[in-house]
């Protein structure tokens, strides 16, 4: 039992992101193993079976699917352990037991910030997220979105407060649409960012490549412009008697628009040598990876919190059981085992 608590701290701090890289690697190597695996199950069994009457709180809900998502972002998500559908309140991968064994809240915002509340997914930026239909979406930190996992293929709306950049997967059966209070942007495939003022007063809608249409919430059919690209458009939401007014610039800056986003790192099913050159160029650095094995292993991770070299090393390196020196301008990253996942 002893070695199943270190474990449990173990998946504590690897949330908190208070891990060491030692720590991170000892995690990540006993997970992978499975040693605790029909332990994490029976245990969330038998925590199902006491509370099956008993309503999931919504902080329960919040601090699991946490957990579970940064796992997934670190190690894959074909490798996630997951329990039956029964207990998807419990999360998807048993990760109750964190609360269960440790028995901690206090969870650190520098997590994930994604939860899910009974199909719908929240997401707090700053963040990025790949939406069920493959389109993607980067928000700002303060920013929130929203939609519903089980309907978005044949219903694809979200909801945004604050500001994100889109890109819309092309499915002309299913119109994308994003909410933005009583604003309603519509588009087919494109990608565009949408950005509400800190007062509320005012919503801004530029388009980078293709176009997109804006109207009303509740009234889609009346359409204020279609917008294209380098195109912004701004309405104004705050009159006395609920009538919306707007404005068009033909010729934004979409430089400006996209500042939030520059340093975010977006890492989608690449090779660990692909990997390797975005963050040389990143960050001005050589890296060499000693065992040419593992050069095109593939993972996906995203960092959206300005996070160091040396810090996002520390996430990589251990999803290969590796290990990084860094000396000066030079990292270099060794040993490491082969993946299952390679070219």
């Amino acid at each position: 039992m002893k070695d199943f608590e270190r474990y449990i701290a173990l998946r504590e701090k690897f949330d908190l992101k208070t891990a060491t890289a030692e720590e991170v690697a000892e995690y990540i190597k006993v997970y992978k193993s499975g040693v605790f695996a029909k332990r994490e199950e029976e245990l969330a069994k038998e925590h199902f079976n006491r509370q099956s009457e008993i309503p999931p709180t919504q902080a329960e809900i919040a601090a699991n699917e946490r957990i579970q998502l940064n796992v997934m972002a670190v190690i894959g998500r074909e490798n996630v352990r997951r329990l039956p559908r029964t207990f998807t309140w419990l999360a998807a991968a048993s990760v109750v037991l964190a609360v269960l064994v440790v028995g901690v809240w206090n969870y650190s915002s520098h997590g994930s910030n994604d939860v899910v509340v009974f199909g719908t997914v929240v997401i707090d930026g700053p963040g990025y997220v790949q939406l069920p239909d493959n389109s993607t979406v980067e928000i700002s930190e303060g920013s929130r979105l929203a939609y519903n996992h089980e309907t978005f293929l044949t219903d694809r709306e979200l909801t945004l407060s604050g500001k994100g950049f889109f890109e819309v997967t092309h499915d002309p059966a299913h119109p994308f649409r994003v909410r933005t209070g009583r604003v309603l942007t519509t588009v087919l495939g494109t990608s565009f960012v949408v950005s509400e003022s800190p007062d509320f007063k005012f919503i801004d809608v530029t388009v980078i490549t293709g176009k997109v249409t804006v109207g009303a919430f509740g009234n889609p059919d009346k359409e204020f412009r279609t917008i294209l690209p380098n195109q912004k458009l701004t309405v104004k939401t705050d009159s006395a008697d609920q009538r919306l007014f707007f404005s068009t610039n033909e010729h934004a800056d979409v430089k400006a628009e996209l500042q939030f986003k520059e340093n975010n790192i977006i890492l989608t099913d690449v090779t660990l040598q692909e990997a390797v050159i975005h963050l040389e160029k990143r960050f001005g650095v050589t890296i060499h990876v000693e065992n040419e094995l593992i050069l095109n292993c593939r993972l996906s991770l995203t960092f959206v919190r300005n996070e160091t070299l040396k810090e996002i090393l520390d996430y990589i390196s251990p999803y290969f059981e590796a290990t990084t020196v860094v000396d000066g301008n030079h990292v270099i990253i060794r040993g490491g085992m082969p993946c299952d996942r390679t070219n």
